[in-house]
């Protein structure tokens, strides 16, 4: 996708308007829509475990896929520089969105996190750990995932743009995701012309 995509278009207008919805009220729309494996399991924000002010994030993913380096045949700084190349094709507004197969290593940490920042992309989704959790604090850059975790073996990007399973979920590139203090789940393109209605008939829900 590109800047003047009609899909991409409407992707960042489904965001804007998801932005001001919980993920309870979309899950909710999601359950009756008939969606199923919607919910990115496992992931929340980082590193705090809660967002500043009840914040949420929400917008096109950008998939990376990144899986252990055979490092007798790669450098880390080869691989940062691969890394930091991959999310620097991200575009403002987007979220990009790590595939990393669950790992507990950091895969995530202060370089890509100010570039994300200076890109103004809208938060990121990772499927492993992160790092330099005091960077990413203090940048204020939305990241959600498993933890946190100083140690990292170094990660090779398998692919840029291609569809990611995170937590039970695939995401693909376009599919919108949301999170919030409750979670991460991701929407995906064909209920764009639907999502907005079905949220809206259901306004506001008590447990």
């Amino acid at each position: 996708m590109n800047d003047e995509t009609p899909d991409r278009e409407a992707a960042l207008e489904i965001s804007r308007a998801l932005r001001g919805v919980g993920t309870e009220l979309i899950s909710d729309a999601l359950r009756r829509l008939g969606s199923t494996n919607y919910v990115l399991t496992g992931l929340g924000p980082v590193p705090d475990g809660r967002l500043t002010n009840g914040d949420r994030v929400a917008g096109p993913a950008f998939t990376i896929q990144r899986a252990p380096a055979n490092r007798a045949h790669v450098s880390h700084a080869s691989l940062r520089e691969e890394f930091h190349q991959a999310v620097g094709s991200a575009k403002a507004g987007e979220v990009v969105v790590l595939g990393a197969f669950g790992t507990d290593e950091a895969v995530w940490g202060d370089g890509v996190t100010l570039l994300c920042k200076q890109r103004d992309i809208a938060g990121a989704v990772v499927d492993g750990a992160i790092r330099d959790s005091g960077m990413v604090r203090d940048v204020g850059l939305t990241v959600f995932a498993r933890g946190r975790n100083f140690y990292s073996s170094g990660q090779v990007v398998l692919g840029v743009g291609a569809p990611v399973c995170i937590g039970g979920a695939i995401v693909r590139p376009g599919d919108v995701i949301v999170g919030d203090d409750d979670g991460v789940l991701v929407v995906a393109v064909e209920l764009f012309p639907v999502i907005l209605g079905e949220v809206e008939k259901h306004p506001i829900r008590r447990q």
